[in-house]
């Protein structure tokens, strides 16, 4: 007697932890794809290039520059999508031995999708480098906060940003803070900065900690312009203790100094058009702290 219902049988494929891996360790959510996981892995993809996009959305959206902080959580977030992708690909090959084998687990359709991940990596990457560069630190004493050998970011979209009190790179490399900005009368006494008559505030450090590249702790201070706080090293100058010096800039000039108050030249003025770009963040440094701080809950000192 045959049967009047007709058994369908499924196609399986023994399961490939490693390939999983390395799928996904090259292009994010290829391996869960190939564990047949397509929700899965087209998910982890699409995380991982928004990620990247937000970075200049916000660049453009925001009143002030996007956060030092911002940037790098998302940085850490984009590297943890990155490294979890292929771990949960190799469990999930480990944990099902045969794998039901689906209609996209064809050469076609991965050709397609990694031709999908390296065009939107691409694109990606092309629109942040419109917004951002990465410069390495040539020479010592530029700022308190930096020094020979660092790498940082570079926001390049300044046409919208408010940069006083901002540390700047110009176009011949030179790097130095903006002050004030046209229009403004500046006059330097006996240590400070005075915009229009009124005087730029001088704190303590609180934690010499915080400040781990620079020689000359007693002589390390914060300056605060612009509601934003930086560090700075002041010198004791006879000569500009007993004469003051003026300055008058004009409508499109700025005027900007050195962090390090302490060669005979540290003060500038320089137009938008020589401006590259603002000082964001230092990129190692500033990453582990932040994961440290987001991940661990360990005030990193």
């Amino acid at each position: 007697m045959t049967s009047k219902y007709k058994i369908n049988s499924v196609k399986t494929k023994k399961s490939r932890p490693i390939t999983s891996f390395f799928f996904s360790f090259l292009f994010s959510g290829l391996g869960e794809i190939e564990n047949g996981k397509l929700s899965h892995g087209i998910a982890l993809s699409l995380i991982k290039f928004i990620l990247l996009l937000i970075i200049p959305v916000k660049n453009i959206t925001e009143k002030e520059s996007t956060s030092s902080i911002n940037i790098n959580l998302l940085f850490i977030m984009f590297i943890f999508i990155s490294l979890y992708s292929p771990i949960y690909s190799f469990f999930l090959a480990k944990r099902d031995p045969k794998i039901q084998i689906k209609n996209y687990h064809n050469n076609f359709f991965y050709v397609g999708f990694i031709l999908y991940s390296i065009t939107a990596l691409f694109l990606s990457l092309h629109i942040i480098s419109s917004f951002y560069s990465i410069k390495k630190i040539e020479n010592n004493h530029i700022s308190p906060l930096y020094k020979k050998g660092d790498i940082v970011l570079i926001n390049k979209n300044i046409k919208s940003k408010n940069l006083i009190g901002s540390l700047i790179i110009t176009k011949k490399n030179k790097i130095t803070r903006i002050l004030a900005k046209g229009k403004k009368t500046i006059k330097y006494k006996n240590n400070f900065f005075y915009i229009n008559n009124i005087q730029l505030k001088h704190e303590n450090i609180q934690q010499e900690s915080i400040i781990k590249n620079i020689d000359y702790y007693e002589n390390l201070i914060i300056e605060v312009n612009n509601n934003k706080k930086y560090p700075i090293v002041n010198f004791s100058r006879k000569k500009f203790k007993k004469k003051s010096t003026k300055f008058k800039i004009k409508e499109n000039e700025f005027f900007t100094a050195l962090d390090f108050r302490n060669s005979e030249k540290f003060i500038f003025i320089i137009n938008k058009q020589d401006i590259y770009g603002k000082i964001e963040t230092k990129l190692v440094p500033i990453f582990i702290k932040n994961l440290i701080k987001y991940f661990l809950d360990f005030k990193y000192k």
